[in-house]
């Protein structure tokens, strides 16, 4: 079986009903996946605390080809596609807010240093660059 997921998130949420949730609830952001099982859903904040937080170390590569290490918290991606029912996919793509998309093999997806940020070096991101972020330990800022 092959699922192709596309995410994209959107700020601040009033309200959110899911397949994950009986009742609506109120959520700090959304992420909208399309594609699973030939459908859509939604992955909220409320999702995320369920599934729960992972800590890594991550080390970002800049353009200029120096690193630097980060210490992020967050979701795990394979864990947030698990608690939406996808576990078999050839890609998945990755759209940011800005429009902005990458292409994501699952070998990356399943990593433990692939996850969606919500903390770094201990302070949540910041309004410009948030709600979230993907991180994929070893890549640039970009991925």
């Amino acid at each position: 079986m092959v699922t192709m997921v596309f995410i994209g998130c959107s700020e601040k949420q009033d309200t959110v009903n899911t397949e994950n949730t009986e009742n609506t609830e109120r959520a700090a952001w959304t992420i909208n996946v399309e594609g699973v099982n030939d459908d859509s859903a939604q992955f909220t904040s409320i999702d995320a605390e369920k599934v729960g937080m992972v800590a890594i170390k991550a080390t970002m590569k800049k353009k200029d080809g120096t690193t630097k290490e980060q210490e992020w918290e967050g979701i795990s991606l394979k864990e947030a596609l698990k608690y939406l029912g996808v576990e078999e996919f050839s890609t998945v793509v990755v759209e940011a807010s800005d429009g902005y998309s990458k292409e994501y093999t699952p070998e990356l997806v399943n990593i433990e240093g692939t996850i969606l940020g919500l903390k770094v070096d201990g302070n949540e991101i910041d309004e410009e660059d948030g709600p979230l972020q993907l991180v994929v330990d070893g890549k640039g800022s970009n991925w």
